[in-house]
């Protein structure tokens, strides 16, 4: 690649993975929480695929610094911590992802389990949630029957509960 064509591409390339990063991080946070998730999934699945063509015209224009995070150690654990978290993430479907599966549990607990779990009062949790507008909470309850009963989604309860 000669240096006119690399500059030319470096112009564009760097501003077009910031744009799309930005975007791709808040449209994922966003579907993560349920907030907007039918209004911004279409755009975060294209959004995602022009990040990917940016963030690989990206690499291409600054090969050689890319290459030499191969060769040192912290960003070789950064990469590996991030594909083993990855990794646990992935739900197959059938309960074979061990995090899913602690959040599964997690959301179908007892407010006072989730109060113990925190080291906190029962009252700190139910203030909190009460706090978002979640005002019909008793300590037997679960964030999927809170959830269910608000018409929200139990990350969403997940967020408030265990927020400092």
């Amino acid at each position: 690649m000669s240096v006119q064509n690399t500059l030319a591409l470096r112009r564009w390339a760097t501003p077009l993975t910031i744009v799309t990063s930005v975007l791709v991080g808040i449209s994922g946070v966003m579907m993560f929480f349920h907030l907007g998730e039918g209004l911004i999934k279409g755009m975060h699945e294209w959004i995602g695929l022009l990040m990917v063509a940016a963030v690989v015209t990206h690499i291409v224009v600054h090969v050689k610094p890319f290459k030499r995070h191969f060769s040192q150690r912290a960003a070789l654990s950064v990469m590996f911590a991030v594909l083993l978290v990855s990794g646990s993430l992935l739900d197959f479907g059938d309960g074979g992802s061990p995090m899913m599966a602690v959040i599964h549990s997690v959301e179908g607990a007892p407010i006072t389990s989730l109060a113990e779990l925190q080291q906190v009062s029962t009252q700190v949790l139910i203030d909190k949630l009460a706090a978002a507008g979640f005002t019909t909470v008793s300590e037997d309850m679960s964030l999927n029957q809170i959830a269910e009963q608000s018409q929200a989604h139990p990350k969403e309860l997940l967020g408030i509960v265990f927020s400092k």
